[in-house]
């Protein structure tokens, strides 16, 4: 009797001689070998990657290989979902470490809990020297202590648009006709985004699945490319379908989608970047409204991620009723040329955080460990840890996360240095530039 697989990892290999053999053996180590298949799905390689392959599949019975001419990483993935046997589905490049246990323990939970997509975390490991939190880690914490409440909802179109930290249901992938855009960049946007679409049915879990290797630059991923206007065709089926969803749930899924077009529109040249931010605006404007604009407050109180709050900001600037289609494209190209500090700035400097609660600890713990000296300000707190504003030792800067009482907060600390935490799109903007985007706009305060 043939027993189904609990879990297919497809792994689209294109010249990968390199790097394969690390990512298969990564794949195999875990304790589920007898209900695990694995789908090498070589693309037309010219070097030794079909025969690294064979050689696992020698090794392993669970390991095939599927041989094809060129077609792109999204065709290679739609063929992977069409061989696989497994009840769930997940997607392996073939330069990345996976923890095959941890995957292994998502996909028994999703199958007991009856879920249609599973969504792990990872790392990223910094040209093979340092390990940080992938993208989105601190949203899946989020959305796993938020599990059964209708924020969690909202929220989860959010989530990165990669695949990788995921597992899908292959019945659910194939019943929903979810498909990889192939032949374009950002092939799994789409299929991503309308899969958190179309079901309620996701769990979620912060344990790591997988290690994403970040070994350079030069490819077409990391470099600016006329290409990047790929993003725009792979939004139009997403945008599709925003108006169905109710506004909260649109809010956080246009500001997801706008995170991606905003890193696209940074890595543009800078001759087509007007033409893009022109065709962005011109996608997102139909939804510019007065609840759309109230909905994106309820989703701000959440962001985790600087990226997340440029992303909303861009959806503020392109769907504010009452703005011309150049007013648009020029707002979204005034975010993308914004640049400041981050928390990553602060090696090495004496940080003050106000106003001391919950949040200002959460942002204490995001700082790089080589902060030389952290403490809370705070007025009107007292505790071990908080020092009047009067009181502050010699500190380098002030960081104020608080959106609501900032010129109070500000208003305190003279003579130091103040940065807002996540504001204008911004992991950290300078108080006198917030205070003079106000007074232009007023709506940004909003």
């Amino acid at each position: 009797m043939v027993t189904t697989p609990l879990l297919t990892c497809i792994v689209a290999a294109f010249n990968a001689e390199r790097t394969l053999a690390r990512t298969l053996g990564s794949l195999l180590s875990g304790p589920g070998l007898n209900g695990l298949e694995v789908i090498v799905i070589d693309d037309g390689s010219t070097d030794a990657t079909a025969r690294i392959g064979d050689r696992f599949a020698e090794m392993s019975p669970c390991v095939r290989v599927i041989r094809q001419e060129n077609r792109g990483l999204g065709a290679v993935r739609n063929r992977g979902v069409r061989e696989a046997l497994g009840e769930f589905v997940t997607f392996c490049d073939a330069d990345d470490v996976f923890l095959a246990e941890n995957q292994w323990k998502l996909a028994e939970q999703a199958s007991r809990a009856g879920a249609d997509i599973a969504v792990g975390t990872g790392f990223s490991l910094i040209q093979n020297e340092r390990m940080e939190d992938f993208w989105d880690s601190a949203l899946v914490r989020t959305l796993r202590r938020l599990s059964g409440q209708p924020e969690a909802g909202v929220l989860k179109h959010l989530l990165q648009p990669t695949v990788c930290t995921k597992l899908f249901r292959r019945s659910f992938v194939i019943d929903r006709g979810l498909r990889f855009t192939e032949g374009k960049l950002f092939e799994d946007v789409a299929f991503t985004s309308l899969a958190l679409v179309s079901t309620t049915r996701v769990l979620f879990d912060p344990t790591p699945v997988f290690i994403y290797d970040v070994h350079g630059s030069g490819s077409i991923t990391s470099s600016r490319s006329m290409r990047r206007f790929e993003i725009l065709d792979n939004l139009t089926p997403v945008l599709a379908v925003c108006s169905g969803v109710a506004p909260a749930e649109r809010a956080a899924l246009l500001a997801s989608l706008m995170r991606t077009t905003l890193w696209c529109l940074d890595n543009t040249p800078a001759e087509a970047r007007p033409s893009f931010a022109r065709a962005a605006a011109d996608l997102f404007a139909p939804f510019a409204s007065v609840d759309l604009i109230t909905a994106l407050e309820r989703v701000h109180g959440h962001l985790v991620n600087h990226w997340d709050v440029r992303g909303l900001e861009g959806v503020r600037a392109a769907c504010t009723p009452g703005r011309s289609l150049p007013e648009r494209a020029s707002k979204l190209l005034e975010l993308s040329e914004q640049t400041g500090a981050t928390l990553a700035d602060l090696r090495g400097k004496r940080v003050a955080i106000a106003p001391f609660n919950e949040p200002a600890a959460a942002l204490r713990d995001r700082l790089p460990p080589a902060v030389d000296f952290v403490c809370f300000a705070d007025s009107f707190k007292e505790g071990p840890e908080v020092v009047r504003p009067a009181q502050l030792p010699a500190v380098d800067v002030v960081i104020v996360h608080s959106p609501r009482h900032w010129r109070a907060i500000s208003a305190s600390f003279e003579g130091v240095p103040i940065l807002l935490f996540q504001k204008l799109g911004r992991e950290l903007t300078p108080v006198d530039e917030y205070a003079r985007a106000v007074e232009a706009d007023p709506s940004v305060e909003a």
